[in-house]
């Protein structure tokens, strides 16, 4: 997904899907949804990848939220190392976000929950 946003805001103004390069060949590549389909502001955005993983992006007040990916192959801290020929689980994780009034970062909270500020 690519955000647009209007410079004295940080407000997003359009939210657009990956285009592929000019003369490349049409892959099966992501498929991008918004909701609400109408035309009423935007407030979630999701990109399919052909194998299943998807990438939320959820907009509050015009300003990015949170993003949960779904799908991701991953180990959690307690888990155990899985053998060489063993599936990973795929998981839910994301990172959410508190935006200031002017638009700036106030804190993003990553997946394993650490916090930046």
């Amino acid at each position: 997904m690519k955000f647009d946003f209007e410079p004295d805001s940080g407000r997003v103004a359009k939210v657009r899907s990956p285009r592929a390069k000019r003369g490349a060949r049409p892959s099966p590549g992501p498929s991008p949804t918004v909701s609400p389909s109408s035309g009423a502001p935007a407030v979630q955005a999701t990109l399919t990848a052909p194998w299943g993983a998807a990438r939320s992006y959820t907009l509050k007040d015009g300003r990015l939220d949170s993003v949960v990916d779904k799908g991701v192959e991953t180990l959690l801290p307690d888990d155990a190392t899985p053998a060489v020929d063993a599936p990973i689980p795929a998981r839910t994780s994301g990172r959410s976000s508190t935006i200031l009034d002017d638009g700036r970062l106030k804190r993003l909270t990553r997946p394993d929950l650490s916090e930046v500020r």
